[in-house]
């Protein structure tokens, strides 16, 4: 059984771009859940991809 980890910023960052393009599976959402919890930064990233998807 794999244990969970949390993962980096930059990992983290890259699944959120990752997923304005393909459907990411369990294990990549939880990790970005996960990391959402102890991480005020990435957050805001993931608003701030969102805002300029919509715009474009």
């Amino acid at each position: 059984m794999k244990r969970l980890s949390i993962r980096s910023c930059r990992e983290i960052s890259r699944l959120v771009l990752a997923r304005e393009d393909r459907r990411l599976s369990w294990p990549e959402r939880l990790a970005i859940r996960a990391h959402f919890m102890i991480c005020e930064a990435c957050p805001r990233f993931a608003q701030q991809v969102r805002t300029m998807r919509v715009a474009l």
